[in-house]
């Protein structure tokens, strides 16, 4: 990884989040209101089509179903969005600048925490399944890197306590051993699949492996994990986004088409210039996907 990785900006939110706004709130809420109607026109049709696929005449529950449905739906993914945005800005106010972590990834996990809770229960492994699908379609090291540093800020975060009282015990809790395991179990499956897989392959082993662990959890073979299908979902979104914003030319063109349409091109929009600063080349990258994809980063926002 390159060294520049571990440098800090010192700039405004209006410089890399919202350019075409002064205000966080504003441009947040402009983002927000975007997505809703974006959410609501996917969900609307997703569900539609799906009550209409069985086949017979609905009946005034399975209509009230839908609808309920829809808007929660709706909720989920317009919040993810919304509060997105709000992370960014809320970090760098805390922080007082931005580094690697905090320009996307660590913003995008928060928010999928706080909106998968709002989604229903049962399609909450869907989502982890879907995400999860995404990432391992990635360049396997990169998620490697990107599961790394998000094992060492867990671990830094839970002891840092200890660290405060005894400074020197920051060195073990970097080297500890079990900071690998995320690194290894990720960007291997996500190399795995470079090489032998495909996604509805991948979906189905994701899915055999979820059914395997949970049977022998029952049979008390293996712990139960409680939360671990969320966890997965919040850190899949999350290096999803980090990608989208800082290595753009390996996000799967049908999926940055998608984050383009929610955010109403805000995507685009954000400034890569100062995260040139980081040494990943973000501004040449994100020229050569507008290109590929058909999509600009010239548009204007009322807020």
């Amino acid at each position: 990884m390159p060294p520049q990785l571990s440098k800090c900006i010192y700039i405004s939110c209006k410089e890399f989040s919202h350019p075409w706004g002064d205000s966080c709130t504003s441009a947040t809420t402009g983002l927000g209101l975007h997505a809703l109607q974006e959410c609501l026109r996917i969900y609307s049709t997703v569900y539609v089509v799906a009550l209409l696929m069985k086949g017979k005449v609905p009946s005034k529950g399975d209509v009230k179903k839908t609808i309920l449905g829809i808007l929660q739906s709706t909720a989920f993914l317009s919040w993810s969005a919304f509060s997105y945005s709000m992370f960014i800005c809320t970090l760098r106010r805390v922080l007082g600048n931005f580094n690697v972590l905090s320009v996307s990834f660590l913003p995008s996990f928060l928010s999928s925490l706080s909106a998968i809770f709002i989604e229903r229960p049962s399609r909450r492994t869907l989502l982890c399944l879907y995400v999860s699908n995404i990432v391992s379609r990635l360049g396997g090291i990169e998620v490697f890197n990107y599961a790394i540093c998000a094992q060492l800020a867990i671990n830094l975060f839970f002891d840092i306590k200890k660290i405060i009282k005894k400074p020197l015990l920051i060195k073990s809790v970097i080297f500890k051993k079990g900071n690998l395991n995320l690194a290894v179990f990720l960007g291997g499956f996500a190399g795995l699949y470079r090489v032998l897989s495909n996604t509805i392959a991948l979906y189905f082993m994701w899915k055999a492996l979820q059914l395997l662990w949970n049977d022998l959890a029952e049979k008390k073979i293996v712990p139960e994990v409680k939360g671990f299908a969320i966890f997965l979902y919040c850190f899949s979104t999350a290096v999803l986004f980090h990608v989208a914003i800082l290595e753009p030319q390996f996000l799967r063109s049908s999926y940055w088409k998608f984050l383009y349409a929610i955010s109403g091109g805000r995507v685009a929009v954000m400034s890569r210039i100062p995260l040139d600063a980081f040494g990943l080349e973000s501004t040449k990258h994100l020229a050569d996907v507008l290109r590929k994809t058909n999509t600009t980063d010239k548009r204007n926002y009322v807020f």
